[in-house]
């Protein structure tokens, strides 16, 4: 599994209200909303996670798929053409979806996820996590004011 501290550039922070502190093996406290308090707790190998009463907002780094593999092929010390070689996919698939030019199809992660050791539904979710995570900040409110219109149940039966 590439850690998730391997590179910081594109990656985007959750930015939700964190209710968990969690401590690292080496002493340094991060702190998770919710939603990401097991993975991060999981990542970190965490000592103790300890539920906090108000803290800052979540740490946790949303990952897009371009960003895991650009720190997977570090890791590895692999170039494009190899990981296309050894996944047995065009070279321009693998560049186009380290640049983040193309979604990730199942296919093309298990491909990969068998390449570099990594679950292809994790690869899957870090896909759908970020673009979520994109959507939200770029339509903020959205989802409330849709909620706002759901009829509100009454208690009444129609018999």
């Amino acid at each position: 599994m590439v850690s998730e501290h391997a590179i910081e550039g594109g990656s985007m922070h959750c930015g939700q209200r964190a209710v968990f502190a969690v401590e690292s093996g080496d002493g340094t406290t991060h702190f998770a909303c919710e939603r990401h308090v097991i993975k991060m707790a999981w990542l970190m190998n965490a000592g103790e996670v300890k539920q906090e009463i108000s803290g800052p907002t979540c740490s946790w780094k949303m990952w897009s798929v371009a960003d895991i593999l650009k720190a997977a092929l570090a890791v590895k010390k692999w170039t494009q053409k190899e990981l296309a070689e050894i996944a047995d996919m065009p070279r321009q698939s693998v560049s186009e979806l380290v640049r983040g030019k193309k979604r990730l199809m199942p296919e093309a992660a298990v491909k990969l996820g068998a390449a570099l050791d990594l679950e292809p539904l994790d690869l899957l979710t870090a896909q759908a996590d970020y673009e979520l995570l994109r959507h939200e900040r770029a339509n903020p409110g959205q989802a409330k004011a849709i909620r706002a219109r759901v009829p509100q149940a009454t208690g009444e039966t129609n018999e």
